[in-house]
């Protein structure tokens, strides 16, 4: 994914993880609209490349409100 990612507008930064024997991976993006196209970039390779081995269970979106990687803070820090 990364590859295909690095190609895309707006690309921050990807993580993968395993927990429990699921792999969970985490893309930054600078909008939604680049996170859509993204998630449409990613799930037209895996359909090619990996259907026989990866099950999307799930997509969640969200805003990063804390980030040391991305030097993402708070607007107003409180303390």
């Amino acid at each position: 994914m990364l590859p295909i990612f690095r190609e895309q507008p707006g690309f921050r930064s990807y993580s993968i993880a395993e927990s429990d024997g699921q792999i969970l991976s985490m893309s930054v993006w600078d909008s939604r609209e680049e996170i859509d196209k993204a998630n449409e970039a990613a799930a037209g390779w895996v359909k090619s490349n990996m259907a026989d081995d990866l099950e999307l269970v799930e997509t969640r979106t969200a805003e990063v409100l804390l980030s040391t990687a991305l030097d993402v803070s708070p607007a107003a820090a409180t303390v």
